[in-house]
């Protein structure tokens, strides 16, 4: 057994070693990683290029994953497809921001309090901190940027922000000269509340609630694509009148959408229910998607309505009963580029 650095996070002092149940692999135990074996390899920068995800990526994904687990698991491309397909790797900024937000929740700190510290050195905490919103470990400016973020929305708040004497860090486009800092900040009230929240979202679900207006002549053709949509993205589509059941509806209604991942709400007929809907799961924190048909959101279909001041301000997809198939592709667009998880299965 010996010492050396995580092959995905760079922690000082993981343990590798060769296991006699696994002769074929090499093991390692990483305090944020979890354990874990690779193929034996001589270039660490080879074995990560063969890779189809990045170091950082990896080592978030276990933190959030594998972290605290007992058995081994093995890293390879197998392993890195199921992690694509787990819809857990967040894409945008915010959504690391929500992962950070969850992971400082979920971790016990004396009173509360959290340090990020970044000068010569990479300190294990901060790479900690690095694992859980899959940061790079030596680009912790970047990290820095996601807590000022949620500091500026109210989440955390930060009591202590000095910038400290600049170091000099090497990157592929050469050496870079950056502030040093020390971050002093703890979770407020609104951050809690938000990271209960997003706990509660079934974020492992594979169902999609659809909410729309039960009119055979009006919507039956746009449920058939949205289905279609829907199932080609990996989920399964609820309807609540088409789902069997001896409760009342409504109790129906709000259990389909709490397990459920996100909601696609079509506003087509101004339903007083759908809108409900809609908000209800922005709300929980679900995703919601919103379609319409093109003659319901110019004011064409009905007496000049138009749809609500409220939702006619976010973005939608629009469709017509000659062009469902376009409709179809631009749902399955939609979910691939918002939702977690979303892919295109075979």
């Amino acid at each position: 057994m010996n010492n050396q650095h995580c092959v995905f996070c760079g922690t000082d002092g993981v343990n590798g070693f060769c296991d006699d149940s696994a002769k074929d692999y090499s093991s390692y135990r990483c305090h944020n990683c979890g354990n874990y074996r690779t193929k034996p390899f001589v270039s660490t920068d080879n074995f990560l290029a063969d890779l189809p995800l990045s170091a950082h990526i990896i080592a978030g994904y276990l933190y959030e994953t594998n972290r605290g687990k007992e058995d081994f698991i093995v890293v390879n491309a197998d392993f890195c497809e199921q992690a694509e397909y787990a819809g857990k790797i967040p894409k945008t900024a915010m959504q690391q921001c929500e992962k950070l937000l969850i992971n400082l929740y979920t971790c016990n700190e004396s009173e509360g309090i959290f340090r990020l510290v970044k000068n010569s050195q990479f300190p294990e905490v901060s790479i900690r901190f690095a694992s859980m919103a899959y940061c790079k470990s030596n680009e912790l400016w970047v990290l820095h940027h996601l807590i000022t973020l949620l500091n500026d929305t109210g989440y955390i708040s930060v009591s202590n922000d000095t910038y400290q004497k600049t170091y000099t860090t090497t990157t592929s486009n050469g050496q870079r000269v950056l502030p040093g800092f020390n971050t002093e900040f703890r979770l407020t009230a609104k951050g809690y509340e938000r990271a209960e929240q997003l706990l509660s979202t079934n974020i492992d679900s594979k169902n999609v609630f659809v909410a729309m207006w039960f009119d055979k002549t009006e919507t039956d053709a746009a449920w058939e694509a949205i289905s279609n949509a829907v199932r080609q993205c990996g989920f399964e589509p609820f309807r609540v009148d088409k789902h069997e059941h001896n409760n009342y509806i409504c109790d129906e209604i709000i259990s389909g959408i709490k397990q459920s991942k996100f909601v696609i709400a079509d506003l087509t007929g101004y339903r007083g229910g759908v809108y409900w809907e809609a908000g209800y799961a922005k709300g929980l924190g679900r995703e919601v998607i919103l379609t319409c048909r093109k003659d319901w959101c110019n004011g064409e279909a009905k007496d000049n309505k138009r749809i609500h001041f409220d939702l006619e301000q976010i973005v939608r997809i629009e469709w017509t009963p000659d062009k469902l198939d376009e409709f179809e592709s631009s749902l399955k667009s939609r979910m691939i580029a918002t939702v977690d998880g979303a892919k295109l299965t075979d």
